[in-house]
């Protein structure tokens, strides 16, 4: 699945893994509304 998301939003695998964890925290810490840039918003 990573590296389908690799392929789909051609950012490097280091910094999709570095999003995704920063989401996971943030939306466990529950600020996850904050509206910093995700990997959803950065695909195509």
């Amino acid at each position: 699945m990573i590296d389908a998301l690799v392929d789909y939003t051609g950012m490097s695998r280091a910094t999709l893994l570095r999003q995704l964890v920063l989401k996971e925290a943030l939306e466990t810490l529950g600020l996850s509304d904050l509206g910093i840039s995700t990997v959803a918003h950065r695909a195509p």
